[in-house]
């Protein structure tokens, strides 16, 4: 989870971590019921740890999610405005790269990654990035 000072979708060094924010998982075949919810620490890591992947998968071909809401507190720059979901780079890296993308769960606007199973049950690579909006300036021409 970091803020994507220089917009190209990865997390570079300079880029700060983004503490507070929710995520939830959820499986496609549970639909928006959650599996699992986690909160991001200071640096923005996070980890679903109440989440035993050996019970609660019901299948090897499961799709599952990583949903993070976007109209929360952390997620607002320091002047209030909402972040925006990071732009995907112009070359993919696995590791250090924005995965969500915009999508709607329930009715409200999300940044979702998706993750197939099997996989290894620790996936460290599944990353989030929010730009600040852009300003907006306003000439009044008198």
């Amino acid at each position: 989870m970091f803020v994507d000072l220089d917009r190209n979708g990865l997390q570079d060094p300079g880029d700060s971590g983004l503490g507070g924010v929710q995520l939830v998982l959820r499986s496609e075949s549970g639909g928006v019921t959650p599996l699992a919810t986690t909160t991001s620490a200071s640096n923005g890591a996070y980890s679903f740890s109440n989440f035993d992947v050996q019970t609660l998968l019901p299948s090897d071909t499961e799709v599952y999610y990583v949903d993070i809401v976007i109209d929360q507190p952390a997620l607002k720059a320091p002047d209030g405005r909402s972040y925006l979901i990071a732009s995907p780079p112009a070359t993919p890296d696995p590791v250090n790269d924005s995965d969500g993308v915009a999508a709607t769960v329930d009715g409200k606007p999300v940044s979702r990654a998706t993750v197939w199973f099997p996989t290894p049950t620790r996936n460290e690579t599944i990353d989030f990035g929010f730009e600040e909006p852009p300003l907006l300036l306003s000439l009044i021409h008198i």
